[in-house]
């Protein structure tokens, strides 16, 4: 092992300690625990403690929580298309990468697979397959 190794190591073995003993220490401190307060600042008024099941039939107790309904749906509306080009676009490199890696491992067991495309050498694949 090289030194450099050895040190990078070290330093992410102190590191990943020193997290963990933070972690201990604020748990220990109460420091995650906030209480009702914490669930105030992310809830509309009087949407504390309601369920939103869709399930439930229930109709919305004031305009205000209609209008906050209405807003949601047209944010969540607007976003739609952004959303699914994006999972989309994950979807396919996640193929893509998965499908290269395997052409990587056939390459690595068999290295007379797909001997004659160029394109299809081992090197070549196997960057494609780490620069997804």
């Amino acid at each position: 092992m090289t030194p450099t190794i050895a040190i990078l190591l070290i330093i992410t073995f102190v590191l990943s300690t020193v997290g963990l003993l933070l972690l201990i220490w604020s748990i220990a401190n109460n420091q995650f625990s906030h209480g009702q307060e914490a669930a105030r600042t992310i809830f509309s008024p009087g949407e504390e403690g309601h369920s939103e099941d869709p399930a439930q039939a229930a109709e919305p107790d004031t305009m205000a929580q209609a209008s906050a309904i209405k807003a949601r749906w047209t944010a969540d509306h607007s976003s739609r298309t952004a959303v699914l080009c994006w999972l989309s676009s994950a979807i396919f490199w996640l193929v893509l990468g998965s499908f290269f890696g395997l052409v990587t491992s056939l390459k690595m067991h068999l290295p007379e697979f797909l001997i004659s495309s160029e394109f299809l050498t081992f090197g070549r694949v196997r960057q494609c397959t780490l620069t997804r």
